[in-house]
């Protein structure tokens, strides 16, 4: 028998790949001030602050975007493969609907009514939630962004399904 992960695992993988390079770039950029980047402080009275100044700031690596850009698409990957591997799993065939691994931060407007969050999981889920075990549904609602109330905005399953 294969192995249904190892798909998801490769992927994980690459995005670690992905991760380590961005993380090798950033080291070396910009390293001990080297592209004369200007530090200072002034006081703002207005607020009564302390206020950092930085100029000089050199652009950074331009084939940062690429590597974030992959690494976000392998982990967005990897969700989508394993609910697909969860209906499969659990239905023994591969689904004949869109599978992917539901994420949804906040209600939105649906042909002039307004939904809640849950409302749109709901919609997104329910074919899904015939076809996966319900503790797998249930982990997956938990781990949904709008579960985080107002700071669902920084919640890093939202941040994966919209980097922008």
């Amino acid at each position: 028998m294969s192995d249904r992960l190892a798909n998801l695992r490769s992927r994980i993988e690459r995005a670690r790949e992905r991760v380590r390079a961005i993380d090798a770039r950033l080291k070396a950029w910009p390293q001990d001030n080297a592209h004369g980047i200007g530090l200072a402080t002034r006081y703002d009275e207005v607020t009564s602050e302390l206020v950092l100044v930085v100029s000089k700031v050199p652009p950074p690596d331009h084939t940062l975007s690429s590597l974030v850009g992959e690494a976000l698409h392998q982990l967005r990957s990897s969700l989508d493969h394993l609910a697909y591997q969860l209906v499969v799993a659990h239905t023994t065939k591969a689904p004949d609907f869109n599978s992917a691994f539901p994420i949804v931060g906040r209600g939105k407007k649906v042909k002039s009514k307004w939904r809640t969050a849950t409302e749109v999981f709901e919609d997104k889920t329910s074919r899904l939630k015939d076809a996966i075990p319900p503790t797998a549904l249930a982990r997956i609602h938990a781990l949904q962004p709008f579960q985080h109330g107002a700071v669902f905005d920084m919640h890093p399953l939202r941040l994966l399904n919209e980097p922008n």
